[in-house]
């Protein structure tokens, strides 16, 4: 998409989960960006709830809020109704891809089988799984936030602990040693 003359793009970042402060940066950043790049009118709104209302005249709408509201499909979904263009994935997808426990399932039931052994767990519960695993937050919430490495069970205590506080499930994944690479 090449940009016209009277083109303005709009940077969404905050939220309401837990990684607002990184889609604070995460959209200051892109909005700069912009406006370096090309420089044309940028606008860049802290989207504090699901009922945020898209400015006039801005196309696209760089979706920058990370975890809930940004990517469990609310947004989009506000954004839709309002007939906005936003950058990434729509309402279905991002509420699929949001879940963690439906993702895992639907890559199952596709025949994806390299996703590690898994249990979701009731915080009170004891993980089934050997060590070494992972513990993650509530399964419906963003991935940089509550995430802990368990090698002896008295850090699966602290991590099943630490989580709990972001809601009743937890999801333990078996550790897949090596080397993780992102790709956007």
């Amino acid at each position: 998409m090449m940009p016209h003359a009277n083109q303005k793009f709009l940077a969404l970042q905050g939220g309401t989960g837990t990684e607002r402060e990184v889609s604070l940066r995460s959209g200051a950043n892109v909005a700069a960006s912009l406006r370096m790049a090309i420089a044309q009118a940028v606008g860049c709104r802290d989207v504090k709830d699901e009922n945020f209302i898209a400015p006039p005249g801005f196309y696209p709408a760089f979706n920058m809020v990370h975890g809930t509201l940004g990517e469990d499909g609310r947004l989009q979904e506000n954004l839709d109704a309002q007939d906005a263009c936003y950058t990434g994935e729509g309402t279905s997808g991002n509420r699929l891809g949001f879940d963690k426990v439906v993702s895992k399932q639907r890559f199952t039931e596709n025949g994806v089988n390299s996703t590690p052994a898994y249990e979701v767990l009731n915080t009170d519960a004891k993980p089934t799984l050997s060590l070494p695993f992972v513990v993650k937050k509530a399964p419906r919430q963003g991935s940089s936030v509550g995430v802990y490495l368990c090698s002896t069970p008295e850090e699966a205590i602290v991590a099943l602990c630490e989580v709990s506080q972001f809601g009743e499930d937890v999801l333990v994944d078996q550790l897949v040693s090596g080397r993780g690479i992102v790709c956007s």
